[in-house]
């Protein structure tokens, strides 16, 4: 009798599997299906909503499979939506800077954050405008764990408020145009072009032919809040490893800034990201989502705040845009020197040599 129990449970439970098989192949979806349900959940922004659509896609569509799996060897894609979905959630739940720093210590990241007592004491209260380089994804959080105050504001690509809505209540939003492969190539190779690609089909359909007049609407709403004591972070290089010349959007917020007689003493702070890198941030990132990967002979990523100056003393109200990001790229500069290129160091090194022997 035992064995004829065990019989039927065995073919109850094989009668089951069937049907869930049969379940999921009916309730299976087309690929235009899935990228239609990602798409609204992005747009969405509900807490959890692209998660748990890109959790479903997975599963329901085996055309997409295999074009997620060559994503994800290249790009990280799986787990930069699981980290933004924890991410939303903390922010939320606990505010920017533990937030930013809870999600760089899972990802098993070391950062120090290196500022003198005036520079912490102008990031507490006063009215600033920190800036900077911007060589990974991660540098915003970086920089919203080392400035704890309640009215930090970011400006950040506008997609990174879908992909975190929580976020969107401490950013600034930028748009970017939409044909720029050739750019982000430029900046970050071919992981930044598919990155770029990803949000491109997550935006199918929206206008953004000229981002400038938005842009600056948002630049002044940035303004207003310095004015209104507050903290703003930009990055006017746009991301990468590169040191390039800057966008003018910094001159356009600080010169908005110098022109008003209103707005009280205002700081600028400037920060350099070192010891990093993307795929630094890469091997974070498949290490948290369990495709483990050496991380422990990689440096100490260092976050580096320079001492606060006055923008009355670096900022002409007269100058244009382009001059003052010109100008204050140049102060930056002085005291974070850009990085050499190896190839031309080794290249030029018998020039250098015989030029200081003929000085000499």
């Amino acid at each position: 009798m035992g064995r004829v129990r065990g019989g039927e449970d065995a073919m109850q439970k094989a009668d089951g599997r069937r049907r869930a098989d049969a379940d999921s192949r009916r309730w299976r979806i087309s690929s235009r299906q899935a990228f239609r349900r990602v798409r609204r959940a992005y747009a969405e922004g509900r807490e959890g909503g692209l998660q748990a659509a890109y959790a479903d896609v997975r599963w329901r569509t085996r055309g997409i499979r295999p074009l997620l799996a060559l994503a994800d060897r290249m790009y990280p894609v799986t787990e930069i939506i699981e980290l933004a979905g924890e991410m939303d959630r903390r922010i939320r739940e606990d505010g920017l800077s533990i937030a930013c720093a809870a999600g760089v210590e899972r990802l098993g990241l070391d950062c120090d954050f290196v500022m003198s007592e005036a520079t912490r004491e102008a990031l507490a209260a006063s009215p600033v405008i920190v800036y900077g380089n911007h060589p990974t994804m991660l540098t915003p959080f970086f920089v919203g764990a080392a400035v704890r105050r309640p009215d930090v504001r970011l400006f950040m690509l506008s997609y990174v408020g879908h992909l975190i809505p929580s976020l969107r209540a401490y950013m600034l939003p930028l748009e970017i145009p939409s044909r720029r492969s050739w750019v982000e190539w430029r900046r970050g190779g071919n992981r930044r072009v598919i990155a770029h690609w990803l949000t491109q089909v997550l935006e199918k359909g929206r206008e953004r032919a000229d981002a400038k007049p938005t842009n600056r609407q948002i630049l002044g709403k940035g303004a207003q809040h310095v004015s209104g004591g507050g903290c703003v972070v930009i990055f006017p290089s746009g991301g990468g490893r590169k040191d390039k010349a800057w966008y003018p959007g910094i001159g356009h917020l600080a010169g908005e800034l110098a022109r008003d007689p209103t707005v009280p003493e205002v700081f600028l702070v400037p920060m350099r990201e070192e010891g990093s890198s993307s795929g630094h941030v890469y091997s974070g990132l498949r290490r948290s989502g369990g495709r483990r990967r050496d991380v422990g002979g990689l440096p100490r990523i260092r976050v580096r705040f320079a001492e606060p100056q006055r923008l009355a003393d670096l900022v002409n109200p007269g100058d244009n845009a382009r001059a003052i990001a010109a100008k204050l790229q140049a102060n930056y500069e002085e005291i974070f020197p850009p990085a050499r290129s190896r190839i031309l160091e080794w290249l030029f090194f018998p020039w250098r040599v015989a030029w200081g022997r003929s000085r000499a």
